[in-house]
């Protein structure tokens, strides 16, 4: 590993964590299926300083923390969402590594949209965790990291999350969607080569916490889905899981499941089947195909898997009878965000202008608009799992 940085006598370590998007695979991580995301050029700036003493500083946006120690923070009942994941990252990488007395004054900044459906939370944690790998000089992996980053979610924020987000933060590659198989967590990067067209992303600047909203139920459901079905599943234990179970069987078995769950059920073997679908559009370069399985995936969250909202429908429906626009659809755990378009680039500079008025008139809400530059994974400026 290099030797961090020396700011006179106090050395700095660097990391830059990206946000992510998911091209298609929503909602079907948690349930083991396959998803297709990538990291963006939107991201967290995190920056660490070793200070006197053991005290543990952190500056961000949202505010800022202070620790006697990372013992003491490892120790510490959070007070907020944040504290909460400074306490999971820290404790979640004590786990694995002893945490030192080194003293740190952390700033993290960025220009990655907060409640945006973008994982934010993931490239905090993900970014956190680096920081802490390079200040231990820890022999972590990449695979560890993810690991701090899922358990954080899960264990201290109350997220019941996939492995999606971890993975698609410090794993991406460039110019490339990542295609992550959930229930063994193998990977393959695609090539995505959109020729004229352009991934674009319009936030609606209406925010989600899902820890407090329907998320974890849509999580509960579809469990109890598997339940009643895994008699009838797959057998071998590596596709032992919803996503797999054949169409024909959950018709067949429909009315054991409530009406509630249903509609969940077939969402997830639809989406799982449009996940394969994209993939083989995307390396045809069929981009009509792969804009008619965005525009699918959004009616399923919408009127099957029911995450979405006022604001996302309309700007989704809007965008898809606008010139130029192959597919739309809501991303991410929905409630909020952000949609995700596939938009000829010949077009886009009025799109862009047409979707702030178009929603600024329905919404009195000045929305944002970005365009998606596929990245790579998280990166150091010194040592670190991969270079800046």
């Amino acid at each position: 590993m290099n030797e961090p940085k020396n700011n006179g006598n106090k050395r700095t370590w660097e990391v830059f964590a990206p946000g992510r998007i998911n091209l298609i695979g929503e909602h079907i991580d948690y349930q083991g299926g396959w998803v297709l995301p990538g990291a963006i050029s939107l991201g967290q700036w995190i920056k660490a300083t070793e200070i006197d003493g053991p005290g543990i500083h952190l500056k961000s946006p949202l505010g800022t923390w202070t620790y006697t120690s990372a013992a003491q923070l490892c120790a510490s009942n959070p007070q907020d969402k944040p504290s909460a994941f400074f306490k999971g990252i820290w404790s979640s990488f004590q786990k694995r590594h002893p945490l030192s007395s080194v003293g740190l004054e952390i700033e993290i900044s960025g220009n990655l949209p907060l409640g945006a459906g973008l994982s934010a939370s993931a490239s905090l944690s993900a970014g956190l965790g680096q920081i802490l790998h390079q200040v231990h000089n820890s022999p972590l992996s990449e695979e560890d990291l993810i690991q701090i980053a899922y358990e954080t979610e899960r264990a201290f924020v109350g997220t019941q999350c996939g492995h999606m987000d971890p993975y698609a933060v410090v794993k991406s590659k460039a110019n490339h969607l990542l295609l992550l198989n959930n229930s063994d967590l193998s990977t393959q990067h695609i090539p995505c080569d959109l020729g004229p067209y352009q991934l674009v992303l319009f936030h609606t600047k209406v925010t989600h916490e899902l820890s407090h909203s329907p998320y974890n139920e849509r999580r509960a459901a579809v469990e109890r889905a598997w339940d009643v079905l895994k008699p009838w599943g797959p057998k071998d234990a590596v596709i032992a899981a919803l996503p797999y179970l054949p169409l024909e069987v959950l018709e067949q078995h429909r009315s054991k499941l409530s009406h509630a769950d249903y509609p969940l059920a077939r969402f997830t073997l639809d989406e799982q089947l449009r996940v394969e679908n994209a993939v083989n559009a995307i390396k045809a370069k069929d981009y009509v195909t792969l804009g008619a399985l965005m525009n699918q995936s959004h009616q399923g969250l919408s009127e099957l898997y029911q995450v979405s909202c006022p604001e996302l429908d309309t700007m989704v429906h809007w965008s898809q009878n606008q010139p130029g626009v192959l597919g739309a659809r809501m991303m991410g755990g929905g409630f909020g965000g952000c949609t995700l378009n596939l938009i000829h680039q010949d077009q886009l500079a009025d799109w862009t202008l047409d979707a702030l008025e178009t929603y600024r008139q329905a919404y009195d809400i000045t929305g944002a608009v970005y365009r998606v530059d596929l990245s790579d994974g998280i990166c150091a400026g010194q040592g670190g799992f991969m270079q800046c």
